[in-house]
């Protein structure tokens, strides 16, 4: 065998050697017993916690309950608690997909259900789509039972004699791009969850079934998962960018600091000026080549950058336009989520 066909045979097994460690790796989460603060990288994605220690006592995998968003829809999903005295004072359940997928994702049915306490509606623009709501649910209801990190949380915290309240108040949150979706669930038991003197707007409220007060409690969730909506819709859309603080429940929004660095629309304008000002500048180049007059290059490149910004769009806009996407539930193994 010849010197190069012995390296590349050596680099093809060195390549096959490392690919079983490569593809284990892309799916872990966090350990349990791991102890977060302010932030949980989840899977590659950032997900916001709020003030103080967060203990990870579950995790678990699981597909996707309504239409497949195509190869590689796996959910990863980890249970997180803050507990004092042995009773469970705060979850959250957070989930993302292991691997990108092709045609985007839906909504949490809980978006669109009826009996939910407050729903934003979902916001979609192309395949990027968000939403938010707080429902009520007990402890053993669909809303949480069939979510992959559930039932090992609930066992972990068993074990070590946390109590998990039986009634919960749910602010959750789904944002997801063309290929990548976050979804949170921020649970706190629905008789301690904080209120207001005032009651906050609304957008859609529904037909009561759970008692007045407990209603008014969870209510109060509303503008707060407004806040964590656009915290980690953020986030996803702009890793790099700057984050902000998640504050309690019914506490007002921290002050906002001077950002450091720069902010994500500056990010964007920044990305935008530099793309179209290479464009041009190789459209003129290549018009002074071909005309050589400076002057019908520059119109030659203006007119590219015109053109060409418009027609993108509008092809983007085009392919991508869809309607209503349906709502794709996540849950555990062998589990069918409650409608």
């Amino acid at each position: 065998m010849s010197p190069i066909l012995k390296r590349g045979a050596f680099a093809a097994s060195m390549l096959l050697a490392m690919l079983p460690a490569t593809s284990g790796s892309a799916g872990e989460l966090p350990a349990v017993g791991e102890v977060h603060r302010a932030t949980l990288v989840l899977l590659g994605r950032s997900v916001p916690l709020p003030p103080g220690d967060w203990t990870v006592i579950g995790q678990g995998h699981g597909p996707v309950a309504g239409p497949s968003p195509g190869a590689y829809g796996a959910i990863g999903g980890v249970m997180l608690v803050q507990q004092r005295g042995g009773i469970v004072e705060g979850i959250v359940l957070a989930h993302a997909n292991l691997l990108p997928v092709e045609n985007g994702w839906g909504p949490a049915s809980e978006c669109n259900r009826v009996g939910a306490v407050y729903a934003t509606g979902v916001r979609q623009r192309a395949r990027n789509l968000a939403c938010a709501y707080v429902v009520m649910s007990p402890a053993s209801g669909g809303t949480v039972a069939h979510l992959p990190a559930w039932a090992s949380g609930r066992a972990e915290a068993s074990r070590r004699a946390w109590q998990i309240p039986g009634a919960l108040a749910i602010a959750g949150v789904r944002v997801s791009d063309r290929r990548d979706a976050v979804d949170v669930r921020y649970v706190w038991p629905a008789a301690s969850t904080p209120e207001r003197a005032t009651q906050p707007m609304v957008q859609r409220a529904a037909t009561a079934t759970e008692p007045g007060s407990m209603r008014l409690r969870a209510r109060a969730l509303a503008p707060w998962v407004g806040r964590a909506l656009d915290e980690i819709e953020g986030r996803l859309e702009d890793p790099l960018g700057p984050t902000a603080t998640l504050s309690w429940p019914g506490a007002p929004p921290p002050a906002a600091d001077p950002p450091a660095g720069t902010s994500r629309w500056q990010r964007r304008l920044g990305q935008a000026v530099t793309s179209r000002g290479i464009q041009a500048s190789l459209t003129m180049g290549v018009g002074f080549i071909v005309t050589g007059n400076v002057y019908t290059a520059g119109l030659l490149a203006a007119w590219h950058s015109l053109t060409d910004g418009v027609g993108s769009h509008l092809v983007e806009f085009g392919w991508e336009w869809e309607g209503a996407r349906p709502a794709m539930d996540f849950v555990a193994d062998g589990v069918r989520a409650a409608g």
